[in-house]
C-alpha cells in the first residue's frame, strides 16, 4: 500500500488538529440525515447540526481543523486540475508533412532509403509522447476519478495522434 499526499499529512500531524469532537457528531448527524431524508439533504446540513451541539472550546478547535482539511483539498484540487491540464494539452513534435515525406521516401525506394534526420528524430519524439499519453489514459482509467469530459478529449487527441484526421471517427 502506498501512502497518498492526505496520508503523509495526517500521520505527521502537519494540519491535523484536534477537532474538538466535530468528526464523531458529524458522522452522527449524517448517518441521522441518511435514514430520515433518503431523498437527500443539502450538504451542509450535518456540518450545522453537528456545530450547533459544540461549545465555543470545542468550535475553535473545530474550525481549525475545518481550515486544515479545506487546506489540504484545495492543494489536491489545484493538483489534480494541473495533472489533468498536463495530459489533455494539445502537443506534436511532428511538422506538418513529417510522416507524407517520411513515407513517400520509404515507399520509393529499392534498397538504401535516405530520410531526413530532422523529419525522423521529430517522428520518435511523437511516438514516445503517443506511448507517454497511452500510459497517463491507461492509469488514469484505473486509478484516479478523470471529469468524462476530459477523458473524451484525451481518448479523441490518442486517436488522432494515432489513426489522423478527425477524431471523432472511430477506428
Amino acid at each position: 500500500m502506498t501512502l497518498d499526499d492526505f496520508d503523509r499529512i495526517a500521520l505527521d500531524q502537519k494540519y491535523a488538529t484536534d477537532d474538538g469532537g466535530f468528526d464523531a457528531l458529524y458522522q452522527k448527524a449524517a448517518t441521522q440525515l441518511a435514514q430520515q431524508r433518503p431523498g437527500g439533504f443539502p450538504a451542509y446540513t450535518p456540518g450545522r447540526m453537528a456545530w450547533e451541539q459544540l461549545d465555543q472550546r470545542q468550535r475553535d478547535k473545530a474550525l481549525d481543523a475545518l481550515f486544515s482539511a479545506y487546506l489540504v483539498d484545495d492543494q489536491r484540487e489545484a493538483s489534480l486540475t494541473q495533472h489533468y491540464q498536463d495530459v489533455t494539452m494539445q502537443t506534436t513534435f511532428l511538422h506538418a508533412d513529417d510522416l507524407a515525406d517520411v513515407a513517400a521516401v520509404a515507399a520509393s525506394g529499392h534498397g538504401d532509403v535516405t530520410v531526413n534526420g530532422d523529419q525522423l528524430w521529430r517522428i520518435v519524439h511523437e511516438l514516445q509522447l503517443l506511448v507517454h499519453r497511452a500510459g497517463l489514459l491507461r492509469s488514469l482509467v484505473t486509478s484516479a476519478p478523470m471529469p468524462p469530459e476530459a477523458l473524451e478529449r484525451l481518448e479523441n487527441d490518442l486517436r488522432r495522434d494515432l489513426y489522423g484526421g478527425d477524431a471523432g471517427e472511430g477506428r
